[in-house]
């Protein structure tokens, strides 16, 4: 998970300065809030190409780092097939969220709110925080790995006596890891306590750059491996037990939940969001693909100086692997402070509403969540584990259950009782109407005449009736996707999925608790 947009946190950051803002009473504050979204919504409009490419650009991240390692451990099969099936899951529940959202929300928890009310609001910000905040955890490890491999090849290539001592080494005597993640955690407390963070938005939106020279790299290092005859049949695994180690890290890898509503609001193009997320979602598991298979058999054969955290652990004596790592680290270093600015934002809005919090809270916030954050790094948290914990347990919540139960409340709650236009009944308990002899399930000869399908929701959408389903739920043309599929058959297929998301989240906690990691 990459984070938002730049113009994204450009709106996050221009709205918490106005949240903020002591010299403003709630009235007007309110009404600048409102008049900056506004400002903003108007002003982002991308063809559906931009928005293709941030869609994907929100999902690819810094767990592409690990994918190599991911495939080569796991079994290249069973990854790719997790990854096609956690790419789908998560792209149909990101259609399910998009479908109902109103035009006049800016936002998911808008919906959420409205929807489903007000404790699965705070359910899903308290969730959302979590989530984001052991994304930056997350980066906090890779961002101390990428630092430690740079200051090693500066310290040690061609040196007798090594000026830092291996990372395999926990020790406080000499200059070490430990010591570079405390430099680390008191570079990243400054900035994650600066409230001007124009600079790192600059910083931001070059750091793909780095991304692009890393999938390269491994390309040209998987064709290096091949030629010198290091890559057997023997030095590959392809079927692994673990699948839900997989799950979980292909559940983050394909995250994008949280963020694809301010995506997709700016389309120029909204009547093709669907076909849009489906297009994002494609490129992005062929991207992840074309890493994790190049990238296993960049490394396959290989043995690595140490135990390898990233893939480039492999390829540590390569200046081009330290260029990489150097660009890789300012796009974490750029990401991190924002993502957590987010965060800590939508959380502490719960507390304070629309109210400015004080410096005090912030910065004590900021401080315990960067001794957290070095205390794992500390006792060696497997990068791997976090990711896949967070995806599977944390992410539950964002990526099956809301969008999930948000189709099926906005479905069926507003439309339980007989639909009557006119005097005229439409529709009589059309939930049930699937089970009787002469339903369109049992008999296709009694399918509706299209045009005449066409010109009903036509009528609904003018009448009084059509504004009461827009008003209380989305959009009245779900009376034809009630009609179309039995309302059994969706509690069955979204319950498989809700039943394999808990089985999954279970099995890692499982796996921990029997001390499988």
């Amino acid at each position: 998970m990459a984070g938002l947009a730049q113009e994204n946190f450009q709106e996050e950051f221009e709205l918490n300065q106005i949240r903020q803002n002591r010299k403003l009473n709630p009235v007007v504050r309110q009404s600048m809030l409102e008049v900056t979204k506004k400002s903003f919504y108007n002003k982002k409009k991308n063809s559906s190409w931009k928005t293709i490419l941030h869609i994907s650009n929100n999902m690819i991240g810094s767990s592409i780092l690990i994918f190599p390692l991911v495939f080569l451990k796991y079994g290249v099969l069973n990854a790719t097939l997790v990854l096609i099936l956690m790419a789908t899951i998560s792209c149909e529940t990101c259609l399910l969220q998009i479908r109902h959202v109103k035009m006049d929300e800016l936002d998911l928890p808008e919906s959420i709110r409205r929807i489903l009310g007000e404790k699965w609001f705070y359910s899903y910000v308290v969730t959302s925080f979590i989530f984001n905040a052991f994304s930056v955890v997350i980066y906090f490890i890779l961002m101390s790995n990428l630092l430690y491999a740079i200051l090693e090849y500066c310290f040690v290539m061609g040196r007798e006596s090594p000026l830092i001592a291996p990372s395999t080494e926990f020790t406080f005597s000499r200059f070490s890891l430990q010591w570079v993640e405390i430099i680390l955690a008191i570079l990243m407390l400054i900035l994650y306590s600066i409230s001007y963070i124009r600079y790192l938005l600059v910083l931001c939106q070059y750091g793909i750059t780095g991304i692009f020279i890393y999938v390269f790299y491994l390309f040209g290092k998987a064709i290096e491996n091949i030629v010198e005859g290091n890559v057997v049949t023997q030095n590959i695994n392809y079927v692994s037990p673990d699948i839900s180690t997989l799950a979980g890290i292909f559940s983050l890898a394909f995250f994008v939940h949280n963020n694809l509503i301010t995506i997709v609001k700016t389309n120029q193009n909204p009547e093709k969001n669907s076909r849009d997320v489906i297009l994002s979602f494609v490129m992005t598991a062929l991207v992840y693909l074309f890493i994790g298979i190049f990238g296993s058999l960049s490394i396959a054969g290989l043995v690595a100086e140490k135990p390898p955290q990233l893939v480039l652990d492999y390829f540590v004596n390569s200046l081009w692997t330290i260029a990489i790592d150097f660009l890789i680290f300012l796009q974490l270093v750029s990401v991190s402070p924002l993502n957590w600015y987010i965060g800590r934002t939508q959380l502490l809005e719960l507390f304070y509403h629309h109210n400015p919090t004080p410096k005090i809270i912030i910065f004590l916030i900021n401080f315990l969540f960067v001794g957290f954050c070095l205390t794992l790094n500390l006792l060696k948290i497997d990068v791997t584990l976090i990711i896949s914990l967070n995806g599977a347990v944390c992410g539950y919540l964002m990526l099956y259950i809301i969008p999930i139960k948000l189709h099926l409340n906005c479905l069926y709650d507003a439309h339980e009782k007989d639909v009557v236009y006119d005097g005229e009944v439409l529709m009589k308990n059309y939930d049930l109407a699937y089970l009787t002899q002469n339903s369109p399930f049992f008999s296709l000869r009694q399918k509706k005449d299209e045009k005449r399908e066409k010109d009903l929701i036509l009528e609904l959408k003018m009448s009084k009736l059509g504004f009461e389903a827009e008003k209380n739920g989305c959009k009245s043309a779900h009376l034809t996707m009630i009609k179309r599929t039995p309302k059994w058959y969706r509690y069955l297929i979204y319950g498989m999925m809700i039943i394999f998301g808990a089985v999954i989240g279970l099995w890692q906690i499982v796996l921990i608790c029997i001390g499988k990691y």
